[in-house]
């Protein structure tokens, strides 16, 4: 089983061809909403110690797709990610643990100008070569 112990030291930028940032919410809780953000980049400084290293992401809030228009044009507006005014949301690690033999990423999420801390669980699936000869993780 690959560790993120695996990982070279260095600044790992996010794949965006080969990545996804998605949702589910529920709507008037008897059905859920699925969607995801067609835009956003992100990196990881690994450090030497994998546990100390450090994530950042930025989200174009813009790019919102549900597959329904007028959904993604109201999500997009002052009632609920007002994209006007605040054009993208953030998350900034602050630390990151082993759990269950995975990880746990505990961060600093901005949306709308308010920042709460967040935690999400980790899966990482090891490292390989893509035909150019550029490892991924």
């Amino acid at each position: 089983m690959s560790k993120i112990s695996d990982l070279t030291p260095g600044t790992w930028n996010v794949d965006a061809s080969h990545s996804s940032i998605g949702f589910s919410v529920r709507h008037l809780m008897v059905s859920k909403v699925r969607g995801r953000f067609g835009a956003f980049s992100g990196s990881a400084t690994i450090t030497a110690n994998p546990l100390e290293s450090h994530l950042e992401a930025t989200v174009d809030l813009g790019s919102v797709d549900t597959s329904d228009v007028a959904r993604d044009e109201h999500l997009r507006g002052a009632d609920f990610f007002d994209v006007e005014h605040f054009p993208t949301m953030t998350l900034k690690s602050t630390k990151i643990v082993e759990k269950d033999g995975d990880y746990e990423l505990t961060g600093d999420l901005t949306i709308k100008g308010v920042t709460r801390s967040v935690i999400f669980e980790l899966e990482f699936e090891g490292t390989g070569q893509d035909p150019w000869g550029a490892t991924k993780a």
